[in-house]
């Protein structure tokens, strides 16, 4: 009896591990590396990969089409999913994007995704297929009386 109750025991601790684990594995590729620039001298690009959510990059000025955002991973990562979270930015979206990569930070070839941003807390742009490339490119397609922000830029590989 008191084998099974310790064996039960270590199942129901193994169990709630396992899930715990799950829940923060979220396919989150590591940024400590990277490097990112941005089209705007006015933000701190930097703001988008420093793991704190209530600092942002921003353009400080009303959004443009050809605004760009390029993320230096320093190697080619396979990905399939993007957010931009906005936090408490919640309008300054993009009102549309391209979505660019390439392994040398010069040749961009065609975009391999279009979208429109999403108004609240985040944008998430799930690519129609896994990229595997060192440079991502997010380019504005839309206007709007409004900066863009983004708190945090993630980039994934989402089981």
């Amino acid at each position: 009896m008191k084998t099974r109750m310790i064996l039960a025991t270590m199942a129901l601790f193994l169990s709630m591990g396992m899930a715990q684990a799950d829940v923060r594995d979220n396919g989150d590729l590591d940024r400590s590396e990277w490097e990112i620039t941005t089209y705007s001298p006015k933000g701190k690009a930097d703001n988008a990969l420093d793991d704190d959510e209530s600092t942002r990059w921003t353009s400080g000025i009303f959004q443009e089409k050809g605004d760009w955002v390029v993320v230096d991973m320093q190697t080619a990562q396979k990905f399939n999913e993007i957010e931009l979270f906005q936090g408490t930015s919640v309008r300054d979206y993009p009102r549309g994007y391209e979505i660019y990569v390439s392994k040398d930070g010069e040749n961009w070839g065609e975009a391999i995704l279009k979208g429109v941003g999403t108004e609240g807390e985040k944008t998430v742009i799930k690519l129609p297929k896994a990229a595997n490339s060192r440079f991502l490119k997010i380019v504005q397609t839309g206007v709007a009386k409004n900066w863009w922000s983004i708190h945090e830029l993630y980039i994934r590989n989402v089981k």
